[in-house]
């Protein structure tokens, strides 16, 4: 039963993403079991380690590839089982160990089914997983970027052996449109790695990406395999892009699920540190070498090996026709007195990822633009936080979105209102007897008013800066003692009152809260407030006789 398994010479961060090379195997008894597991080179034997002891060339090319050849076979040799396919994904930093295993899963029967069918590996990449990664360093802001490079990065070395077993019938699915590179070889001589080689036969026939590549070299390849796209004329070429392969077993070896930009007339190279490509001599178009690793090292000043050529093909997709995206404004949300959060979304993208961006203006003002930011896709919804606005203030706003087409249109204008300011000079009477009156400076863009005394609402006003508040406790009186003289004048009783006296009502804080039709302001400062005592006059009372009853004012 085949099986796969994480191959971690080519695994990398990439773009901002985790870069995960998937290796898939073959067991006793699966389908043309004989070609993967073959005899290779035992690389810790001492002929092995003692070299070739021919005559070589100062680049160490053997002067007599014959002689090479025969040192080469005669060497020990041990049985290795090889992959018979590798995939790569792009995922998230956040992957999880099962998720990964469940994109094993995926792929590995279909592309079984391809090889059990004798078809390009690539058919067997599912026409529905063909999506292209987001390029994060090139739509990021850069200090979003620098994190999400760290937690991928972080993710790669946290990788595990994950390994899983194909259960599933698989299929196939359709071919190619872009081929760059030759997949032909008649092997006639060799060519040293540690050098960059670029093919200049069979150039890219349009643009688009490279994600499916197929290597042959006579030797395994270790650790910093490289394979990508260059431009250029004459001896100059500069690396278009790549991708880090990692391990590669010397035999036709094949990847997919590459990501690997490309242009019409470019041309397919790679690198590697060790080992020999086999070269087909004579009636070729050539190839570019030069020493060392010149992948993402600018233009560069090559040497032709000319009429020359060896394996190395790539095969992709054309790129889609991009158009301007559109978008839909959505309604604001968060609206607070000075800020809001705008929102949209990507109505179509036009075939790749979008930047976004809005613009407001208060009523009467012009426009103020947020940067250009984000990567979203259609469907996707997207945001961006405004502040320092006016308080109760009518705000109008739109969205838009870029690609590579260009400027999208902006989308349609809505409107919102920012919640008012709190009420100003807050002010409670403490002198009046029936009553306490509150008032307030009024606040821009309030439609009403709410008075409240200490945490509870006493009254919910119009348009008006004053409240009266006839509930606010009344004062009181205490009416002291009289005393009657008894005996001491033949004329008249002399009467007095001791103890008597007045206090204020009890005193009550008050707060005002602004609000319009997007809801309430803050709280205003508080002030406190309580009713007095009015004027105070006495009047004499006595009874009719000497009784404690029936008093009266004669």
């Amino acid at each position: 039963m085949p099986y796969a398994k994480i191959e971690k010479s080519g695994c990398c961060e990439r773009h901002g993403s985790v870069q995960i090379r998937i290796s898939m195997y073959l067991e006793p008894g699966d389908a043309r079991y004989d070609e993967c597991h073959i005899q290779v080179v035992d690389t810790t034997s001492t002929e092995y380690l003692e070299g070739y002891q021919g005559k070589v060339y100062k680049s160490g090319l053997p002067i007599d590839f014959g002689a090479y050849q025969l040192w080469h076979n005669s060497l020990p040799k041990v049985w290795r089982n090889t992959s018979f396919h590798n995939h790569f994904i792009y995922a998230d930093p956040d992957i999880t160990d099962n998720e990964i295993k469940s994109l094993m899963d995926f792929h590995l029967p279909n592309f079984y089914k391809a090889w059990c069918d004798s078809k390009n590996l690539r058919s067997g990449w599912a026409t529905e997983t063909r999506i292209r990664p987001l390029r994060y360093d090139e739509v990021d802001e850069p200090s979003n970027f620098a994190l999400r490079k760290e937690q991928a990065e972080e993710r790669v070395a946290s990788l595990t052996e994950i390994s899983s077993k194909s259960t599933l019938e698989g299929r196939t699915f359709p071919a190619t449109e872009i081929d760059v590179g030759v997949n032909t070889l008649d092997a006639g001589d060799t060519d040293s790695l540690g050098d960059t080689y670029i093919l200049v036969g069979n150039p890219a026939n349009d643009a688009g990406t490279i994600d499916y590549a197929e290597l042959y070299t006579y030797d395994n390849l270790y650790e910093d395999t490289k394979i990508g796209t260059f431009y250029g004329s004459s001896t100059s070429y500069t690396n278009r892009d790549y991708e880090l392969i990692g391990d590669a077993d010397g035999a036709p070896d094949t990847f997919s699920g590459l990501d690997i930009d490309v242009e019409t007339g470019d041309f397919i190279g790679f690198f590697a540190n060790d080992s020999y490509i086999v070269v087909t001599e004579g009636g070729e178009a050539g190839y570019y070498y030069k020493t060392g690793d010149q992948f993402d090292a600018g233009t560069q000043t090559y040497t032709l090996r000319s009429g020359d050529s060896f394996w190395l093909y790539g095969t992709g997709e054309s790129a889609p026709v991009v158009e301007a995206p559109t978008v839909t404004t959505q309604a604001a949300t968060y609206k607070e007195d000075i800020t809001a959060r705008l929102n949209g979304q990507i109505s179509d993208d036009g075939g790749e990822a979008c930047q976004y961006r809005f613009r407001y203006k208060k009523s009467g003002g012009a426009y103020s633009y947020t940067t250009w930011t984000g990567a979203k896709t259609t469907g996707q919804t997207f945001y961006e936080n405004i502040s320092s606005l006016s308080t109760g203030s009518l705000y109008y706003f739109n969205a838009q979105a870029k690609n590579s087409a260009g400027e999208g249109a902006w989308g349609g204008e809505l409107s919102f209102t920012t919640k008012p300011a709190k009420p100003t000079n807050v002010a409670a009477t403490t002198n009046l007897s029936d009553k306490v009156v509150v008032t307030w400076n009024k606040s821009t863009g309030a439609t009403g008013y709410k008075v409240y005394e200490g945490v509870n609402l006493l009254d919910t006003l119009g348009d008006v800066a004053t409240y009266d508040d006839n509930a606010a406790a009344a004062p009181t009186i205490t009416p002291g003692d009289a005393v009657a003289s008894d005996g001491t004048s033949f004329e008249h009783v002399s009467l007095s009152l001791s103890g008597e006296g007045t206090s204020n009502g009890a005193t009550r804080t008050y707060k005002v809260v602004a609000f319009n039709a997007t809801g309430d302001s803050d709280d205003s400062a508080t002030d406190t407030g309580y009713r007095v005592p009015g004027a105070l006059t006495y009047q004499w009372q006595r009874s009719d006789a000497d009784s404690d009853a029936d008093y009266n004012t004669d």
